[in-house]
């Protein structure tokens, strides 16, 4: 699932994890809700948590 051609770049594992890291080294601590969300304004899409989930494990 790390490289899927059939989806787009932007929800690749690699993409999503450097946003993930980005965002906890600005706010070490922050819900799984607000982090969903600022994801979501960092793409400007919607994404579902399991993304999130996904590029954490």
């Amino acid at each position: 699932m790390i490289i899927n051609i059939d989806r787009k770049p932007d929800f690749s594992l690699y993409y999503l994890g450097s946003i993930l890291l980005a965002i906890l080294e600005q706010v070490p601590v922050i819900s799984i809700e607000d982090l969903l969300s600022e994801m979501q304004n960092q793409l400007k899409e919607k994404i579902h948590v399991d993304f999130i989930y996904y590029a954490l494990d």
